[in-house]
């Protein structure tokens, strides 16, 4: 396992330990002093924990031997970093809210270590309330307990993870957007990242310290979206004079010989080179302007370029454009720029930021020079390439995730839920590089057929518009024999492989189906269940 208490059995201070034996070193020599427990918070037995070193594969915590010679048998022993993050949200938050003056008491609800946990806030008198909801949670769930919540408080935000999609959508629904959540692994804790999800977006991910906490609400950088106003050039105001810069006379020293130079007559040059510029129909930048005027005014300051631009357009002709729309961005010098920004957002595992600036370096891209645009074409297509695959990875979870939640549902489900939901795993699909699995495609033909019989009787009176969709009879069906058998064949070879990663991901997509089949016909798919379970228990 990866993650402890520190102090105590009953410990809420989570710790996670590095899994690297260089890293280890020096996390024994920062905490020599220091318990590590597995925590009845985390779901554990209680019972203290060392660090385990290791040259060939990941370091991680193991329990004491059993003085008696008897196997421990805790639930937790293969549990990874997210196990605890149901504290790590409790400890962060809390010192969130009370930095920005809302103090607030933290409780965890659910069982400790269950799908099903979560965190609550409770402002003064109850009057703000905040849910982390981590594990899994039916829209119907959601629905009674939003309600009860705002029936007793002023105000009432959730942040979901990756579990509770489905009520995230439903919170969307309701209010134009909702707010996720998700930990990234710092040294030797999690930090927690909020995302904003409108519909028919990609998540926007921020980190904690940039979002604030108001009376109305969580606000974070994506919440606020500008409207998308189109401005005419004849609509744009004179741009206001900006002060120069502490220089006595209006007079700015610039690099170069020495010589000092009047804002004015810089401007009078500036403005007489884009005048011609714009009669040839061509644009110029800073690093041209410097050329044609003969002075390094691309080494100059921003305040001090819009002062110039200020200059130039206060002294042209009254009526058509102004002189200044001329000059155009360095594009080249943009696009290093952005390429210098996607490649630290990589290295440091900000996907969503890696992915937004991906995106912008594919629009400047065809607007670069031709030459410049040919020598960077590959690196684009890498770029272009890794951000399709990171966007695939995340609609193959979350369409995981919400097949799941529809699975536990089951006959609680809604025919507009279910239409809804659907839908939405449509778009997800076309976000995939590759089809979604066999089993995910096989679950999603069934729910398909389910919702086409419900609408159909609905069409013939039999079940009223409101009644629940009961897809038993599509989940039957003896063709599924083939898709439990590429399961099988799939468990086995990654068993001969002993590739770890691919046993993990049958087990998931064979929980998938366990929570959509019916129960009594799932034999097979149970006692394969516990067979990978064993192999992943295994010393």
């Amino acid at each position: 396992m990866q993650t402890a208490v520190l102090g105590h059995p009953g410990s809420d201070t989570p710790i996670i330990l590095p899994p690297d034996y260089d890293d280890l070193d020096r996390f024994r020599r920062v905490h020599r002093s220091d318990s590590f427990w597995c925590g009845v918070l985390l779901g554990g037995c209680g019972k203290q924990l060392s660090g385990k070193r290791y040259l060939d594969r990941v370091c991680h915590f193991a329990h004491f031997p059993d003085p008696d010679g008897i196997p421990n048998v805790c639930q937790r022993r293969h549990a990874g970093v997210g196990s605890a993050d149901h504290l790590f949200a409790k400890r962060d938050l809390t010192a969130w809210l009370d930095a920005q003056g809302f103090p607030n008491s933290a409780s965890l609800i659910g069982k400790p270590g269950s799908r099903d946990s979560a965190v609550a806030f409770s402002g003064s008198r109850r009057r703000h309330l905040l849910r982390v909801q981590l594990g899994s949670l039916s829209v119907d769930s959601w629905r009674s307990m939003s309600e009860e919540l705002e029936s007793g408080a002023d105000h009432v935000d959730w942040l979901f993870g990756t579990a509770a999609a489905a009520a995230a959508y439903e919170d969307m629904d309701r209010r134009g957007y909702a707010l996720r959540i998700k930990f990234e692994t710092v040294g030797t804790a999690r930090a927690i990242q909020v995302g904003t999800q409108f519909s028919g977006t990609e998540i926007g991910w921020a980190d904690l310290s940039r979002c604030r906490v108001t009376r109305s609400g969580i606000s974070t950088p994506f919440t606020a979206r500008p409207s998308a106003k189109k401005v005419t050039p004849a609509a744009i105001s004179p741009a206001p004079p900006v002060e120069p810069s502490p220089v006595p006379s209006r007079q700015q020293a610039l690099p170069g010989p020495g010589a000092v130079r009047d804002l004015e007559a810089i401007a009078a040059k500036v403005r007489q080179a884009l005048v011609v510029a714009a009669r040839g129909g061509y644009t110029l930048t800073w690093d041209h302007l410097a050329k044609r005027v003969g002075i390094p005014v691309s080494s100059l300051s921003e305040p001090d370029r819009r002062q110039i631009l200020a200059l130039v357009d206060r002294t042209g002709p009254a009526g058509g454009a102004a002189p200044s729309s001329a000059l155009a961005e360095d594009r080249t010098k943009k696009y290093q720029d952005l390429k210098t920004r996607f490649l630290e957002a990589r290295k440091f595992g900000d996907a969503a930021l890696a992915i937004e600036v991906a995106q912008a370096l594919e629009s400047l891209h065809p607007q670069l020079p031709h030459d410049i645009r040919r020598a960077h074409a590959a690196d684009i297509e890498r770029i272009r390439t890794w951000a399709r695959e990171q966007r695939a990875l995340a609609a193959e979870g979350e369409l995981m995730s919400l097949m799941h939640e529809l699975g536990r549902q089951r006959t609680r489900v809604g025919v507009l839920g279910l239409a809804e939901a659907l839908e939405r795993a449509a778009a997800l699909e076309r976000g995939l590089v590759v089809p979604p699995p066999t089993v995910v495609q096989a679950v999603l033909s069934y729910w398909r057929a389910a919702l086409a019989e419900a609408r159909r009787t609905e069409v013939s009176g039999s079940r009223s518009a409101s009644g629940a969709v009961d897809p038993e009879t599509y989940l039957t069906g003896s063709d599924l024999g083939a898709v439990i058998a590429e399961l099988g064949q799939r468990l086995a070879k990654a068993r001969v492989t002993e590739n770890r990663e691919d046993t993990e991901r049958v087990c998931r997509e064979i929980d998938l189906f366990l929570a959509v089949r019916p129960p009594g016909a799932s034999a097979g798919l149970r006692k394969m269940r516990r067979l990978a379970g064993r192999w992943l228990t295994a010393p």
